[in-house]
């Protein structure tokens, strides 16, 4: 077999491709760890984002703890429209949880939001366990502890679009 530059390169752009593949899942629960990566999906953040959606404040409020609950605390605990405006903003959307990495003892998820429009944007959530569980554990369910909080709080990472829109 004669071996050419072209051979060599679509070979070095197969073996890259392959390589990329798997450094994009290096880290991502979805494949090194499934049944955590849906116990997440499943128990933390598909309720946090319906209730965002069916706009359920005291549903969000558990989830949101120091100075993420701060940031939100006006809006929640006495803006009387902030219920029905979420329930505007989020109408139609559809959510996708993506990529979840473990970092330190918590983790950061991709969240995934289809708008109507057809635009999509991806808001990053760190989700701690508020009961210093180790990494890894499988959250079976989101129960809410003594003070009325969630087993789980979940703050944004990054804010290009907040994870709960502020009024303007």
């Amino acid at each position: 077999m004669k071996v050419t530059a072209k051979k060599v390169s679509g070979l070095g752009l197969a073996l890259a491709l392959l390589l990329g593949a798997g450094l994009a899942r290096a880290g991502d629960l979805r494949y090194e760890n499934p049944m955590l990566y849906a116990g997440l999906r499943d128990q933390v953040l598909a309720p946090l984002y319906q209730a965002m959606q069916a706009g359920d404040l005291g549903t969000i409020k558990r989830y949101l703890q120091g100075d993420t609950y701060e940031q939100y605390r006006i809006l929640l605990e006495r803006n009387k429209n902030y219920s029905q405006f979420l329930k505007n903003y989020y109408a139609g959307a559809t959510f996708e949880v993506g990529q979840i990495v473990t970092v330190d003892r918590d983790y950061v998820a991709d969240i995934l939001i289809y708008w109507p429009t057809g635009q999509t944007s991806i808001v990053k959530l760190r989700v701690a366990s508020t009961q210093n569980a180790p990494a890894g554990r499988i959250p079976s369910s989101v129960q809410s502890t003594s003070s009325g909080k969630s087993t789980y709080s979940v703050s944004p990472v990054t804010m290009r679009r907040p994870a709960l829109p502020l009024l303007k």
